[in-house]
């Protein structure tokens, strides 16, 4: 069977399953050991029967037992470029990419170094994007958590970026620097949100923010204006129902803020912009 078969075959198989067709292509490039690129080359050519076998091996034990393939494959890709993943760390998002576009106009606006941290980085997909695109730049990230961090640092040494990394609780242990950009991708469910099965395998910590889900950013929005510079700007994704009640926080604690909100590729609001 062709690639293109075999993958029209596993979409429908998610898609009557209710899982996200997406993970179909993922899937596949990763049973036949295919880079993106020669993958597209030969969507037309026939797979091996070990690559189909494996394909729909994983299909399985995705859909019967709701196991994110990333963490199966140990592997996520972010921005076009791959990054380790495990249970420990939130599998990176398509929207979360929206964030590294909000960072690459506001360099072009700035012939300077700059100083710039990802609050809560996870994986750290976004703080090493960032620094793989402007090695010029200073970038920090920082976690709560030592086993995200353990496979952060493991993702700068694999792109071979200069990320300086911190365990801290939000600032908690930032001491006497202010950035010029902070980046953040927050906890933003609420703890009675229905989650898909697939979903409820990623760290909890990472994911889940109070009854509405913004007790993460209300805490960041508490100190974060203590870490900026004056000239200085926030980026931050949130849920796409978030928007009024996040502008209401951030005046809260600065009434001068200037806001910005964008919305994703899917015409959902999604991040908002703080200066």
């Amino acid at each position: 069977m062709e690639y293109f078969k075999l993958l029209s075959s596993g979409e429908k198989l998610l898609r009557d399953n209710n899982v996200d067709v997406s993970l179909a292509k993922f899937i596949l490039m990763e049973s036949s050991l295919l880079s993106p690129d020669v993958f597209y080359q030969n969507l037309k050519e026939k797979a091996p029967k070990k690559v189909k076998k494996k394909y729909y091996k994983y299909l399985n034990l995705i859909i019967n037992k709701n196991k994110p393939p990333q963490y199966l494959f140990k592997k996520a890709y972010f921005y076009g470029a791959s990054f380790k993943v495990n249970k420990n760390v939130l599998i990176p998002r398509p929207e979360s990419e929206g964030l590294i576009e909000i960072v690459n106009k506001e360099v072009a606006k700035n012939t300077e170094n700059l100083k710039v941290i990802d609050v809560g980085t996870g994986s750290g997909c976004l703080a090493i994007t960032i620094n793989k695109q402007h090695p010029e730049l200073d970038v920090y990230a920082l976690d709560i958590s030592r086993k995200a961090l353990k496979v952060a640092k493991y993702n700068n040494k694999l792109h071979k970026t200069n990320v300086k990394f911190i365990k801290s609780d939000l600032f908690k242990n930032i001491k006497n620097i202010k950035f010029d950009i902070i980046v953040a991708n927050l906890p933003y469910i609420a703890n009675d949100e229905k989650l898909m099965e697939m979903v409820k395998q990623e760290p909890k910590r990472a994911l889940m923010a109070g009854d509405l889900g913004l007790t993460t950013y209300q805490n960041f929005f508490q100190e974060v204006f203590n870490y900026l510079k004056d000239d200085g700007v926030i980026a931050i994704e949130h849920g796409y129902l978030q928007k009024e009640f996040l502008e209401e926080i951030i005046l809260s604690y600065r009434k001068n803020a200037e806001i910005t909100a964008l919305k994703d590729l899917a015409k959902k609001d999604r991040y908002l912009i703080i200066r």
